[in-house]
């Protein structure tokens, strides 16, 4: 046996016990090897057991092995021993690092949760009263409109407005004079869609003022509008398009400026447009107008409208109502101009999706000269 290393075969078992058990361990194993290498090493048997020459056994040299063995046993697992102490120190402090950052995330998530929930509040609160202010705002821009006309001489008149969002920027006013037996159109399109459109919608609205009381005055109107406004446009720009009617003769002028232009829909069916030449009104070109008349006979219709009619559009991207397909429309003789604004009106509505699909203002006015 003492030409075998068989003195490694324990090493595992104190290693085993040291990283296992730590110190009670390690000694515990190294007391049990020491007291095992001592009994059998004393007792001539075993690795360390040294013989002299004459056979008999060299105690000195026997214990001089038997204690290097044991010391480098004992130094290999307190080693062990206290590396595994450290490796066990570290990750306390380790997983106290950790318990101590969840405890700060978790404040600072209580802290940022509770931020969130008083932000939500008062994003509510505002939403709430921003959604009153356009309320009002509404309210506002639905009193300007003209109210549905009353029994005018001569004429039937309807119209329909539903702005994109809740407040838009289309307008349309009409102005019946007793005295003068007149009638005055008017339909405006500011660019754009919301607050900034509808602002500067209700300034026109302020503007037509001067108009009321000269309803023949087309071309004055336009000026009057504009410089009025120019300072106020900046990079926007308004489409418009005015109409002045005797009632008496029937006699039609109108000018416009940069809106579509007028239809007239004749009692046999048949359709014009009056498109005189006008520029757009922007805040530093000057406005350019002519006047296109017309003669209406008893039967006859008109249309004015802005472009959120005629270019709204279906599901599939088809237009809904061409200028082609509202001249149809308008010459229906079997429905009266307020029957036809509502089906023309609600065709688009189902056809876009209802009120959330639209993409544009819609307005437009549909008037038959009935000259009794």
């Amino acid at each position: 046996m003492r030409n075998f290393p068989i003195y490694y075969l324990p090493v595992p078992f104190v290693v085993l016990c040291a990283l296992r058990f730590g110190d009670f361990g390690a000694t515990l194993g190294i007391c049990v090897l020491s007291l095992i290498a001592v009994f059998h090493t004393v007792g001539g048997r075993g690795p360390f057991a040294v013989y002299s020459e004459s056979g008999s056994l060299s105690l000195n040299n026997t214990l001089i092995l038997l204690d290097a063995f044991i010391f480098v046993v004992t130094a290999t697992a307190y080693v062990l021993v206290a590396v595994a102490q450290e490796r066990q120190a570290a990750m306390i402090e380790s997983m106290n690092h950790l318990i101590t950052v969840e405890k700060i995330k978790d404040q600072a998530n209580r802290e940022l949760e509770a931020k969130v929930i008083e932000r939500t509040r008062i994003i509510a609160m505002q939403k709430q009263e921003l959604e009153d202010q356009i309320a009002v705002a509404e309210k506002i821009q639905m009193s300007l409109l003209p109210a549905k006309p009353e029994k005018i001489p001569r004429f039937q008149i309807d119209f329909r407005y539903q702005p994109m969002m809740r407040i838009g920027g289309d307008f349309v006013d009409l102005r019946y004079d007793p005295r003068t037996q007149s009638l005055g159109l008017f339909i405006c399109d500011v660019n754009g869609h919301g607050v900034p459109a509808a602002f500067l919608a209700a300034m026109v609205k302020m503007a037509l003022s001067d108009w009321y009381g000269h309803l023949e005055d087309l071309q004055g109107a336009i000026y009057h509008i504009h410089g009025s406004l120019k300072d106020k446009l900046g990079e926007n720009f308004i489409t418009m398009g005015m109409a002045h009617i005797d009632l008496f003769t029937g006699k039609l002028s109108t000018v416009r400026a940069g809106h579509h232009p007028l239809l007239i829909i004749r009692a046999d069916g048949s359709s014009e447009s009056l498109n005189p030449k006008g520029r757009m009104l922007m805040a530093d070109l000057l406005p350019t107008s002519d006047v296109s008349t017309a003669q209406l006979y008893p039967g006859d219709r008109i249309v004015l409208y802005t472009d959120g009619l005629t270019e709204a559009r279906d599901r599939t991207g088809k237009l809904i109502c061409s200028e082609e397909d509202l001249a149809e429309r308008a010459g229906d003789r079997s429905r009266d101009v307020s029957t036809l604004c509502e089906d023309i009106f609600q065709d688009v509505l189902s056809k876009t999706g209802g009120m959330d699909f639209l993409e544009d203002d819609i307005t437009f006015l549909i008037a038959e000269y009935t000259g009794s």
